[in-house]
Parts: structure tokens; C-alpha cells; sequence
């Protein structure tokens, strides 16, 4: 029986990390992939895989690419972002690929989660303070 796969998009970050404390008694019964940006960062050992991606500000169309790849190679039960940027990128993708099992809404609500003057825009329209 294959094991539950995740994939945790800059996993090196205390979100990441957090998940992988948070499985910590589970790890025979998960294997926890991540991406990084860089190889060299050792918070990235402690997954069972790791993939180099691009930096998701800094590259969106790379990023994207190799998301891309990744998923297709790995086929993860759920893929986490755990930065902001990596919310919108993940939502943005999911739009392009329905089935994605992502943690994320729609790329319309990431992008004004992301930014506070949209954040801001969104609440006078809907009445919220």
C-alpha cells in the first residue's frame, strides 16, 4: 500500500516546519515531500524528498513550470503552501488544473488575502470593518 504523500511548498519555512513537528508520530504512515529554493538549507533534510524550485516571487512562470513538474512526479494527496506567496501560486495553478489537491482557495481570493489595499477594498465593499 503506498503511503499518504505530501507536498509542502517551501517546506523549510516554519509552516513546514510546523507540519513536519506536527506529523512527527506519523512518519511511518506519511511520506512528506517539500520544495525549497535553496539545496544547501538544512531544515530541508528532514523531508523524505526535496525538490529546487525557483523562489515563487521572483520567477511565477518558472515556479509554475516546475510546480508542475513536481506534482506529476510525486502525485501528492495534498499539497500545502506554507508562505503567502506560495498561497497565490498554488491557487493560480489550480485554476489552470481543477483536480490539484491543493490547500487553497481560489486564485481571486489568494491574491486579496495577499494584498492589504485589495483586502482593504474588498471590506468597504462588503461592509466589513
Amino acid at each position: 500500500m503506498r503511503k499518504l504523500r505530501l507536498l509542502l511548498v517551501s517546506g523549510a519555512s516554519v509552516v513546514g516546519q510546523s507540519v513536519l513537528t506536527a506529523l512527527a508520530h506519523r512518519r511511518e504512515e506519511v511520506d512528506v515531500v517539500a520544495t525549497g529554493s535553496d539545496a544547501g538549507e538544512l531544515a530541508l533534510f528532514d523531508f523524505d524528498a526535496t525538490w529546487v524550485a525557483p523562489e515563487t516571487a521572483s520567477g511565477p512562470e518558472a515556479f509554475a513550470a516546475r510546480l508542475r513538474e513536481i506534482v506529476a512526479r510525486e502525485r501528492p494527496a495534498l499539497v500545502i503552501p506554507c508562505r503567502d506567496d506560495d498561497v497565490v501560486a498554488l491557487a493560480e495553478l489550480r485554476e489552470e488544473q481543477p483536480d490539484l489537491p491543493a490547500l487553497c482557495g481560489s486564485a481571486a481570493a489568494a491574491r486579496v488575502m495577499a494584498d492589504k489595499w485589495a483586502s482593504a477594498e474588498f471590506s468597504l465593499r462588503h461592509g466589513l470593518p
